[in-house]
């Protein structure tokens, strides 16, 4: 198939989804703004503070922490992060407390730091959000980062007006874990089926809409090429929004 028939074939399965959708889940990092070459800004740009060696070993294992972590369901924050704390202890060989401390201290900060310097919203984002709103549908950011509405600031968009905003600190939980995304639905009053979930990674956000029935649209990112142009979903919004009485 060529590359006209398969953008075509793209643009009438999303036109498709959200013709169905009554309501949106977004995912943030890699969806709402690029996150290109995030990994090598967050370690080595000389933003705030430097990274030191150790700073780069336990950001290693946070990562490989988030790995092991995926999907499971601690159905509260305060367990799911005990768990998170105790996991990177033994992948890096500190204390819980001390990482905890690191954690939300450092590179959390870092990494809001970082994405204000470097990433603003995709274009159309903020235009994107009223629309919806206008439409009279509920709409989520969903991300696996905590504190996600300083980010959603970091790249220049308002909380208020994306939404219910949720993280793991929000569920105790990590995608694609299901009740997360069963447990939106109910705040927003639609059955599954009804509701559209944006991202880039099939492996979460995919899974987590497979696995209670919710519908998938794939932007492409860094790590979805070949997917939907984040400006061709948003033409589809606006031209709902138009066709609507």
């Amino acid at each position: 198939m060529s590359n006209s028939a398969n953008t075509a074939a793209r643009l009438k399965e999303a036109a498709g989804l959200v013709e169905k959708a009554r309501a949106f889940i977004f995912d943030l990092d890699g969806t709402l703004y690029s996150g290109r070459n995030f990994r090598r800004h967050l370690l080595f740009s000389r933003t705030g503070e430097w990274f030191s060696p150790a700073d780069i070993w336990y950001t290693w294992g946070e990562r490989r922490t988030r790995e092991v972590l995926s999907g499971c369901d601690y159905q509260n924050n305060e367990t799911y992060f005990r768990e998170f704390f105790s996991l990177l202890e033994r992948m890096t060989f500190r204390n819980a407390v001390f990482l905890r401390q690191w954690y939300f201290g450092r590179y959390i900060p870092r990494m809001n730091e970082v994405i204000k310097r470097f990433y603003s919203a995709r274009p159309g984002t903020a235009d994107l959000f009223k629309t919806i709103e206008a439409m009279g549908f509920p709409r989520a950011v969903y991300s696996d980062y905590p504190l996600p509405g300083k980010r959603l600031e970091a790249i220049g968009l308002d909380p208020d007006s994306c939404g219910m905003i949720c993280g793991p600190e929000t569920f105790g939980a990590q995608k694609p874990a299901p009740r997360p995304f069963l447990t939106i639905a109910e705040v927003f009053r639609r059955n599954p089926a009804e509701v559209l979930v944006v991202g880039d990674r099939d492996k979460t956000d995919g899974a987590g809409a497979a696995a209670v029935g919710m519908m998938y649209l794939r932007i492409a990112s860094q790590n979805s090429a070949g997917a939907l142009q984040w400006s061709q979903f948003c033409d589809i919004i606006m031209d709902k929004y138009q066709q609507s009485p």
